[in-house]
């Protein structure tokens, strides 16, 4: 894991680059795609709906996987 104290990473963190947010869809197989995200010094929050399949794979396995 990244020491969140580094300058590297945070100016990382607090870029207007897209991150890949990877979750486990129902069938186990990795689902990932690009999302717009805010770090707000504590936690990356991601923009999506709970509509979303992103949103029901979180909810039914919380296992993420994240790459800025």
């Amino acid at each position: 894991m990244a020491e969140l104290n580094n300058p590297k990473v945070l100016k990382i963190l607090q870029s207007k680059q897209f991150a890949r947010l990877a979750t486990i869809g129902p069938d186990g197989a990795p689902q990932s795609s690009p999302m717009w995200f805010l770090w707000d010094g504590e936690y990356i929050k991601f923009t999506h709906t709970t509509t979303r399949k992103k949103y029901q794979n979180i909810r039914r396995d919380p296992r993420v996987s994240v790459l800025i």
